[in-house]
């Protein structure tokens, strides 16, 4: 049977609408709100496999998706959950750590300065698993069900479960290429002028050195933080040592 009409959606539903139908359907057929009821149990195994079928990157199911990463990159595209996607935003800020000599202060200098950052994981889209499965201790709804009895009154409360956060998925297998973390270092080099003058300790800002802004977004800025190496008078050349006689 075709899965979209199992969840009641067109097959060409967006992601978001497929999940909000598959929650409903499976909180309302869930076997603990419905004990005893085989049909219920029933339909709620069949929107389990339906929506497994849909998410699980099969071509003829989800409108040729490539594998289950295209899906999770496609509903998490915005770092997570179903917010705005199409707002401009604002790259992330680089930050770093230079340690210049007092000279380079006095007269400034442009310097060589190594940023270290961290990046999605290409290879599993920043979810740290080269694959995922349906959470088996929610069967997939992202509820868990608990029970308050008092008296002869017994109340059924939901809350999101904790083993998947209430996504219904879980980790199956870690990716190789993150080693499971979801990100992975990178670095990159920069020309960054100090200029002359420049207290010891704060920071020079170079606007939009920083890394890519989203949906046509602006960059981040580079930061970085001067220190000074203080001299000896062994390693200053006579050019460099008027200098800091004239600064007495």
């Amino acid at each position: 049977m075709d899965p979209y009409k199992i969840l009641g959606v067109s097959r060409d539903a967006s992601p978001e609408e497929i999940k909000k139908a598959y929650r409903g359907l499976a909180k309302q057929f869930h076997p603990d709100k419905n004990m005893g009821d085989s049909e219920a149990e029933g339909k709620f195994k069949k929107i389990n496999a339906a929506y497994e079928q849909i998410t699980s990157g099969d071509p003829n199911a989800f409108g040729g998706f490539d594998d289950i990463n295209s899906f999770m990159n496609n509903i998490f595209r915005s770092g997570g959950g179903f917010g705005p996607r199409n707002m401009p935003r604002k790259g992330p800020d680089l930050t770093a750590a230079v340690a210049v000599s007092l000279y380079d202060i006095v007269v400034g200098e442009e310097v060589d300065v190594l940023f270290r950052y961290a990046v999605r994981c290409s290879s599993c889209n920043g979810s740290g698993a080269s694959s995922i499965k349906v959470c088996d201790a929610c069967n997939g709804s992202g509820q868990r069900t608990m029970y308050h009895e008092a008296g002869n009154q017994r109340t059924n409360m939901l809350f999101p479960c904790q083993k998947c956060g209430g996504q219904g998925r879980v980790p199956d297998k870690m990716c190789g290429t993150c080693q499971g973390h979801g990100r992975k270092e990178e670095s990159k080099k920069m020309k960054v002028r100090i200029p002359a003058g420049v207290q010891p300790g704060s920071t020079v800002r170079m606007a939009g050195g920083g890394l890519p802004g989203q949906n046509n977004g602006p960059s981040g800025d580079a930061l970085v933080k001067v220190k000074v190496a203080m001299p000896t008078s062994k390693n200053l050349s006579p050019e460099q040592l008027a200098v800091l006689k004239e600064m007495k």
